[in-house]
């Protein structure tokens, strides 16, 4: 099974955290959220469940997530939080620490470990995100 979803890239996104990665329905961000790689994410909550419920169902709670721009792509391992419940942010962190914003834990990336490419793209608010989900 998978899931996608598009985000835009923004003028603020430095990509500078060290162990995590965001995605925000959000519109502005400051510089100060070095971990924010895409805003104005439209995943929808009740998918991001079902997705979720599936992989529970299935016992498969490792995924790669694929994130595109433009023809430069990035994935990331990690495992997911089965108790995952925010409508507006997605984050993947390389620790364990869990919250309801936490979709993935032990992943193998955080935004300061991606392509320089894809994070100078990820820097121009016209730019399109696409992100998918997979369970592996």
């Amino acid at each position: 099974m998978n899931y996608t979803f598009q985000a835009r890239g923004h003028k603020n996104v430095l990509s500078h955290h060290k162990t995590t990665f965001e995605f925000t329905k959000d519109e502005e961000i400051g510089i100060e959220a070095d971990c924010i790689i895409g805003v104005k994410a439209n995943f929808e909550h009740n998918k991001l469940k079902d997705f979720i419920n599936y992989c529970r169902t299935n016992n498969k709670d490792l995924v790669r997530i694929t994130i595109k721009a433009d023809n430069i792509t990035e994935d990331i391992r990690c495992h997911l939080n089965m108790h995952f419940d925010d409508e507006r942010e997605i984050v993947i962190r390389t620790s364990k620490f869990l919250s309801k914003r936490t979709f993935g834990i032990l992943a193998n990336k955080a935004s300061r470990h991606l392509k320089q490419e894809l994070r100078d793209k990820m820097n121009d608010p016209n730019q399109i995100i696409t992100v998918s989900i997979t369970n592996l």
